[in-house]
């Protein structure tokens, strides 16, 4: 049941997100979205599947919460950045995209 959620809500943040046109994809912009995404998941994750956990017959231990907040929030940025990573594909495929190469290192844009 929670894997709907999750998929539901990816879904909506990929919408979400390819929805503003004409945005320049810098590093900071990929970064917000990977940052709403992950703290989306995470609040989704520890309000569903944490409670889950606490009610087995040992409760909830320090692993099974590092377990739960680790394993499924890497998968769930795995499938964004592929969604994401299609749709950039698919735009810049057809020359309506914009990307700023910046250095992080160094803060240097070209």
């Amino acid at each position: 049941m929670v894997s709907y959620l999750i998929q539901f809500l990816l879904a909506y943040f990929v919408r979400r997100f390819s929805e503003e046109k004409n945005k320049p994809i810098t590093g900071k912009t990929i970064l917000k979205e990977f940052a709403i995404v992950y703290l989306a998941c995470a609040i989704l994750i520890n309000s569903t599947i944490v409670p889950m956990a606490a009610l087995t017959d040992d409760g909830l231990q320090l692993y099974d919460f590092v377990i739960i907040n680790i394993v499924p929030i890497l998968y769930v940025l795995l499938y964004f950045s592929i969604a994401r990573g299609k749709h950039f594909r698919s735009i810049r495929r057809n020359g309506n995209i914009s990307f700023i190469h910046c250095s992080i290192y160094f803060g240097i844009c070209k």
